[in-house]
This record gives C-alpha cells, structure tokens and sequence, in this order.
C-alpha cells in the first residue's frame, strides 16, 4: 500500500482511466455448468435459510411469521453481498438496486413457499 502514496502512482489513478476488468477463458461459456453452478447457489442459500428458520421458528408457527423472518433472512441471503460491489469496484448504484429487488423477489418466493410447507 506504500506504492500508493508514491507522486506517479497518483498521477495514473487521477489520469485514468481507472478499470477492473474480468478475464474469462476463450471460447463460449458453458452454458450448463454455470446454470448448475447457479441452481447449486440457490439450493445452498435455500439449506441456510431452513437451518436459520429451525433455530428460531417452533413448529407451526403462524404462516406470517414464518414469511416475514424467512423473507428478511432470504432478501439477506440472495442479495446484501452485492452493496460492496458498488462500494468498492464501483458498479452503478442503479445495478445494486436491481440485484437488490431480484434478491426481494427471491427472498419472498422463498418465504412463502416456507410458510406454505411449515410443518404445522
């Protein structure tokens, strides 16, 4: 972090431009690895919900109960990691907000399928 303080390193950074950029291997993308990849990723969120929802949720519990913390706990899951891409890699604040309300529809279809199936 040193290198950062140094007169042409700052010069660079206020000449610009500035970019982070993603590299990915030539080619086209493997279309069903990566729908795996993102199955798996909801599955795995979905698991940590459940283990959340039985640690504070009884046994029949009202269904808008279990809604309203497996919601909360979902909208967390799928989408509060993503405010640091805007923080730090400078991402529009205008995507944040669209991962944001994918990661609400997520976290509400989510809740109400808990509440629906919530042994009661």
């Amino acid at each position: 972090m040193a290198e950062m303080n140094k007169p042409d390193v700052q010069e660079k950074f206020n000449k610009g431009p500035v970019a982070i950029i993603t590299v990915f291997p030539n080619g086209m993308p493997p279309m069903g690895k990566l729908m795996v990849q993102q199955i798996s990723y909801f599955l795995f969120g979905c698991i940590l919900i459940a283990y959340c929802a039985t640690l504070v949720l009884v046994t029949g519990a009202d269904y808008m109960v279990v809604f309203r913390f497996v919601a909360a706990v979902g909208f967390l899951t799928f989408g509060w990691a993503n405010i640091p891409l805007s923080i730090w890699y400078g991402h529009p604040w205008s995507t944040t907000a669209k991962y944001l309300l994918d990661a609400l529809i997520y976290g509400l279809v989510v809740a109400g399928s808990f509440a629906w199936l919530w042994a009661g």
